[in-house]
């Protein structure tokens, strides 16, 4: 069956839309219909196969005598060339006789034709023939050029090995060179249109990350400390005792950070520092948002949080700009951190706490208030603040009693109220200006179930393809513009991929699944290689 499948892939352009039938001595290929329960493997062969309609018939061994003549014979001669094609770049191309007319120039005038006689009579002064070659005159200046007319059936290796040979230049080179050494109709946006679907180039594509094809989903404002948003900075320099990790956590709301110096990044760690740095001091929070780590999504952190009721929203893999709040909030610190460290970087976590109170009294451009004074009503007394209007008027314990006090901090909370909102206001006042002046620039990219696409490449290593791929769209939320990816193999991709991260392609043919570039697959292939030849 692989075998007819193989050829049904390789004769397409011949068989397609016309009656054919398919002479096998294997009698029980005539029944492959009826199967009851066929393999996986065996039911996509299947459905492929019933995309051609074959009528499959039985002929005995003895008289199915040509494949077997092919199959047995060996030598040299027999071995497939390497710079052979299938013809599967011919598969949208119109009707050979279409552009295939000048060749009948190499005829005798009386054997044209008749359909196209008229076509040649009009033409034939741009025409000559030598050696039984047609050429076509082109001028060049002040001057005729001969080009060779390229028969319909070379023109697809043609431009494959022209292409390949000087080093998938780009189609405005390739286009200029063979003009100047070829000719046949359309060849121009023939010409295009093959490399516009080479693989290769395809690939190699600039993977332009400042392209945005998706409008801006603000993030909705919660109230204090019910939503934390989390992310690792690491890993750092070793510390004196071991830590090699810094979680980092801030509050949507306020904007306050915390921090905690850890030596292992684990789901552990994490439900650690939720509870003693989040938790006890402020209560437990509605949701948290971090990024999809291997221990952010760790058993032991889902279940810890199951058990505190609270929602825990993931970024789509390799979208940083959903946890842009912590990301912001992580450069800050290790600049801060930096600077503090002065060089001795296996020191770094003795300076986390004084970057934090840094980080939590400077005034947020967005809010206008500082984080300490959006939680506690009031800005800090810093150090060395011993005079007014920095100092805080002491309790006099004489003529103020407790309940005095605290009735005197009444209209502090009431204001501490008032300034929050108005910090949630202006937080919402600044996304929707991020998002209008962002979707001013987006270039929107929408794919269907069943479009073709490529991913990029992240973590490449140098001189591996910006682009990896094909996959197929198999399920889309045009909400938030995340896609679900099958391979060409049938395999479902692990997560959801945003549409930034895709490119649609130009594929030859539906019907070949080969994969362009699998980098995990090309890696494993280099250090079997390598291992070999050691």
């Amino acid at each position: 069956m692989l075998a007819i499948l193989h050829a049904l892939r390789a004769w397409r352009c011949f068989i397609e839309g016309r009656p054919y039938t398919v002479y096998s001595d294997h009698n029980p290929l005539k029944y492959f219909r009826t199967q009851v329960k066929p393999t996986p493997r065996l039911t996509r062969w299947m459905a492929e196969i019933e995309l051609y309609d074959p009528t499959i018939l039985y002929k005995p061994g003895k008289e199915n005598c040509v494949p077997d003549l092919l199959s047995r014979r060996d030598g040299p001669e027999c071995v497939t060339n390497e710079s052979s094609m299938e013809p599967q770049y011919l598969y949208a191309v119109k009707s050979v006789q279409e552009s295939d007319w000048p060749k009948f120039y190499a005829m005798p005038e009386d054997k044209w034709p008749t359909t196209y006689k008229d076509l040649l009579i009009k033409h034939k002064d741009k025409f000559v023939v030598r050696d039984n070659q047609v050429f076509r005159m082109v001028r060049v200046g002040d001057k005729e050029e001969e080009r060779r007319y390229v028969l319909f059936a070379r023109r697809a290796d043609l431009v494959r090995d022209f292409h390949y040979s000087v080093g998938h230049a780009g189609k405005t080179t390739v286009v200029d060179l063979m003009v100047k050494r070829w000719w046949w109709p359309n060849m121009r946006t023939d010409i295009q249109e093959w490399l516009a679907s080479c693989a290769e180039c395809q690939l190699a594509a600039n993977a332009d990350r400042k392209t945005h094809h998706a409008p801006m989903a603000p993030l909705d404002v919660p109230s204090p400390f019910s939503r934390w948003h989390l992310h690792f900075v690491g890993e750092l320099p070793t510390a004196k005792n071991g830590n090699r990790w810094l979680l980092v956590a801030v509050g949507y709301a306020t904007n306050w950070c915390c921090a905690r110096a850890v030596p292992i990044a684990s789901g552990e760690a994490i439900a650690n520092f939720i509870y003693e740095d989040l938790v006890l001091p402020f209560g437990c929070m509605n949701e948290i948002l971090t990024d999809r780590g291997s221990n952010f999504m760790s058993k032991m952190l889902a279940e810890y949080l199951g058990r505190l009721k609270v929602k825990h929203k993931l970024t789509s893999a390799f979208h940083p700009r959903t946890n842009a709040k912590a990301e912001r909030t992580n450069g800050i610190l290790k600049q801060m951190i930096r600077k503090y460290a002065h060089g001795e970087i296996h020191r770094w976590d003795e300076f986390i706490q004084p970057a934090l109170f840094s980080c939590r009294i400077r005034k947020h451009r967005t809010t206008g208030f500082s984080p300490f004074f959006l939680v506690y009503g009031q800005e800090p007394q810093l150090p060395g603040d011993h005079l007014r209007p920095f100092v805080l008027s002491p309790l006099d314990d004489s003529d103020t009693t407790l309940e005095q006090a605290a009735q005197g901090r009444v209209p502090a909370v009431r204001e501490l109220r008032k300034v929050r909102a108005i910090a949630e206001q202006r937080l919402k006042d600044n996304a929707a200006r991020d998002k209008a002046r962002w979707d001013s620039i987006m270039k929107p990219q929408v794919f269907a179930i069943g479009d073709h696409v490529l991913m990029r490449h992240e973590n490449k290593f140098s001189l591996e393809y910006n682009w990896k791929g094909p996959y197929r769209i198999i399920a889309g939320h045009l909400d938030t513009h995340i896609y679900q990816l099958q391979d060409m193999n049938g395999n479902k991709y692990a997560s959801w991929v945003h549409t930034d991260r895709l490119q649609p392609i130009h594929i030859k043919s539906t019907i070949d699944n080969t994969p362009w570039y699998d980098p995990t697959a090309s890696r494993a292939q280099a250090r079997q290689q390598l291992a070999s030849d050691a």
